[in-house]
């Protein structure tokens, strides 16, 4: 009895994602030092379907803009789902 296994593959992953908007979100908490715990979802109704945004996280009195707005990359502990 004789027997042979061979295998030779290769593989590549690559994956891209972009998400810009905005987004009103409420704050639900402060915590001791001021920072405020926010959250907040939207909804979209398109021809393709629904599309839902959810973004939560904690962010410093002083990285709100003067427009009553705050980047994303200063939320900390964020979490964002787009489904």
């Amino acid at each position: 009895m004789n027997g042979a296994d061979a295998f030779d593959g290769e593989g590549a992953s690559s994956q891209s994602n972009s998400l810009a908007g905005s987004l009103t979100v409420t704050v639900i908490d402060v915590k001791g030092n001021g920072n405020l715990v926010v959250q907040g979802d939207k909804t979209l109704k398109l021809n393709q379907g629904d599309e839902f945004v959810h973004i939560s996280g904690v962010i410093r009195p002083a990285d709100i803009a003067t427009n009553n707005t705050v980047t994303s990359d200063k939320l900390a502990d964020a979490r964002i789902s787009y489904s």
